[in-house]
């Protein structure tokens, strides 16, 4: 109970620096569920900031509902991902155990890129996006 109230206060302040950056939401999500949405559309007045969520859980789907390519998703898929989207429109997060974790670090760092890029990712494109 004491994650889920935890993160209902992040979903709160992602709300409220969205708000105050003019930025808005829309959600890709996979093994998530759909849960990030859901978070962020229980905040007050959420519907101010978020746009909508898509749950692609299939390569098909993906395909389909993201306009991932399929060659790109015989990459591995967050190199898909940054390859796609491009390293500038990437955040990197964990969700569990709902605080910075060693082991998400770690497999951060090991992905193969450059140092530069894991920088933007890690907190560059963060402190970008809310001018920090």
């Amino acid at each position: 109970m004491a994650n889920e109230a935890r993160l209902s206060k992040l979903a709160g302040e992602a709300q409220r620096l969205a708000k105050d950056c003019r930025l808005s939401f829309a959600t890709a999500e996979s093994c998530t569920a759909g849960k990030l949405a859901v978070l962020l559309s229980e905040a007050p007045r959420a519907s101010e900031h978020l746009h909508g969520g898509i749950i692609a859980y299939t390569k098909p789907n993906k395909v389909a509902a993201l306009g991932l390519s399929a060659d790109m998703l015989r990459v591995k898929g967050a190199v898909c991902c940054m390859m796609e989207l491009g390293i500038d429109r990437i955040l990197f997060a964990v969700d569990w155990p709902f605080v910075m974790n060693e082991p998400a670090v770690r497999w951060m760092e090991r992905m193969p890129l450059a140092d530069e890029d894991k920088a933007k990712i890690l907190s560059g494109n963060a402190k970008r996006l809310l001018r920090m």
